[in-house]
């Protein structure tokens, strides 16, 4: 084991907090940025906008794919060009429901000089310079229309606010309801935050700045990130993009040890899932492990290149850290169900020297999504799949047992970089409706509640630590009901998987703020 300090600090750290605890440590995966997300950690909601689209004057057909006229630094439109009629920017395409959180008015504050207008379910009803103020009239989404603005003056800064934050949103960043949602978690994932999956971010010019017109194409700066960990004292996990350069992993780490606060441990990974050949990080890794010769065997030249470069990470992370590189959790994480490809990526060049977790993903319900089972799935009921998930939970625990013994071997912790429920088809039977119908109603039926609990103890008790949820909050759909919560109003009574997890959270061990 790398360094001692650590492991006796990682372990006090999560048997102080759980040790009268049948459960284990929790953390959650913060849900994406992007303008149909039902949740908005953000009071500025141009965070959330789309990329920007441009109309041309000639063809009405929509489309992403005309090309965009000169930009600011900041992503805002310096121009809006001749042959376009205007630019336009999705704000937020919920409705009904999953919007009453934001009410009924919104504030839309810029700088420069032009015209704006909106389309769909908000109405501009007063203006004034550097304002507009907007009512909700109709069903529909906020769509905000630039046709007009000024190339020595152009329009820019647009900040859309509820009214209640207008005078509040510079000196903290974060919305209160969010905030209280999900203060007594002990660890922030921000993989989706950070735009993780397929990211292109190779320079630290590259990275995603405070003052972008958006965080749904870069992701979130860190500078937000630490932030948000500095307020609630919860520890974050750092994805490091599988192209960056290292000077963008020292750049990441100073600014990390400069910013955040020193009492909070950091959990350390490169990229996301890279053993996942569905993300473009796994063909990244797979093309880098042959070049160097790492294995003639594709997929183990991956798995390597994989191990290689987060060695690389976290060598880099403890130099800047120097006396303080203690409070880094240098994680590797693995595919749960192949404990063959944690003691590839472990044992290459003994890079569990080099590391303190192997983190896995213990989904559970992953078999009635496959395309092979869809004619028996199709036919059973909630009741039906009810009574099998015991017995499914504890083939998966059995599994997570051989990557235990892994880490038990090496004098690593075993921890959960995502999980929870897996009811999703995939590889075409995500388009099964009877299965999309049969998932939605599992994710929603109460008793799903006390199936996370079980889930969580076995967990625990096969001596599994801290557990990261995946995740935070989004609508079900056919890709997956992944949010423990679907929309910020959404009553826990109706949201099983989270009042799972406040029954948890509010046991009297997890509200003790201990390190």
């Amino acid at each position: 084991m790398k360094k001692i300090p650590l492991i006796l600090l990682f372990f006090l750290f999560s048997i102080s907090i759980c040790k009268s605890s049948e459960y284990p440590v929790l953390g959650i995966n913060l849900s994406g940025i992007a303008y149909w997300s039902t949740e908005h950690a953000f009071k500025d909601l141009m965070k959330y906008s789309s990329k920007l689209r441009a109309q041309k004057k000639t063809d009405k057909k929509f489309t992403w794919d005309n090309p965009l006229p000169n930009l600011d630094e900041n992503g805002y439109p310096v121009e809006i060009g001749e042959e376009n009629s205007f630019i336009e920017i999705y704000v937020l395409s919920i409705e009904g429901e999953q919007r009453k959180h934001l009410g009924e008015k919104l504030y839309v504050l810029y700088e420069g000089k032009g015209k704006i207008d909106y389309w769909g379910g908000w109405k501009a009803i007063e203006r004034k310079e550097g304002m507009d103020i907007l009512k909700l009239e109709e069903k529909g989404p906020l769509t905000l229309r630039i046709y007009e603005t000024d190339k020595n003056d152009h329009i820019r800064n647009i900040r859309i606010l509820e009214e209640k934050y207008l005078n509040n949103y510079k000196e903290n960043f974060f919305r209160e309801e969010f905030l209280k949602r999900w203060e007594k978690m002990k660890v922030f994932r921000f993989m989706d935050w950070m735009a993780i999956n397929n990211s292109e971010i190779i320079k630290w010019e590259d990275r995603a700045k405070v003052t972008d017109r958006t965080y749904s194409e870069k992701g979130v700066p860190i500078e937000i990130m630490i932030d948000l960990c500095n307020r609630l004292k919860i520890s974050p996990w750092f994805c490091i993009p599988h192209k960056a350069e290292d000077e963008y992993v020292r750049n990441f780490a100073k600014l990390v040890k400069e910013k955040l606060d020193k009492d909070l441990i950091i959990y350390l990974e490169y990229s996301n899932e890279v053993w996942n050949s569905i993300f473009s990080q796994a063909g990244y890794a797979r093309e880098k492990g042959l070049e160097l010769k790492l294995s003639n065997n594709p997929f183990q030249a991956q798995l390597y290149y994989y191990s290689k470069r987060s060695a690389e990470i976290f060598k880099i992370w403890e130099e800047v850290f120097e006396k303080e590189k203690d409070r880094i959790v240098c994680v590797l994480s693995s595919q749960a169900a192949n404990p063959w490809v944690s003691q590839q990526i472990l044992e290459f060049n003994e890079n569990y020297k080099n590391c303190d977790a192997l983190a896995i993903a213990p989904y559970f319900g992953h078999s009635y999504g496959n395309p092979k089972n869809q004619e028996k799935v199709e036919n059973m009921n909630p009741d039906d799949i009810f009574k099998e998930l015991p017995e499914e939970i504890d083939r998966l625990m059995e599994i997570c047992k051989k990557h235990k013994q892994l880490c038990d071997k090496y004098n690593l912790k075993l921890i959960a970089y995502e999980g929870g429920q897996h009811f999703v088809g995939y590889g075409g039977a995500e388009n099964n409706e009877k299965l999309n119908k049969l998932f939605f109603s599992v994710n929603k039926d109460p008793r799903i509640k006390d199936i996370y609990k079980i889930y969580l103890k076995k967990w625990k008790e096969i001596d599994g630590d801290i557990f990261v949820l995946f995740s935070s909050m989004s609508r079900p759909s056919k890709w997956g009901s992944w949010g423990l919560l679907e929309y910020e109003t959404q009553i826990s009574d109706q949201a099983p998987k989270y009042k799972a997890i406040l029954e948890i959270i509010n046991e009297k061990y997890i509200n003790k703020k201990e390190r």
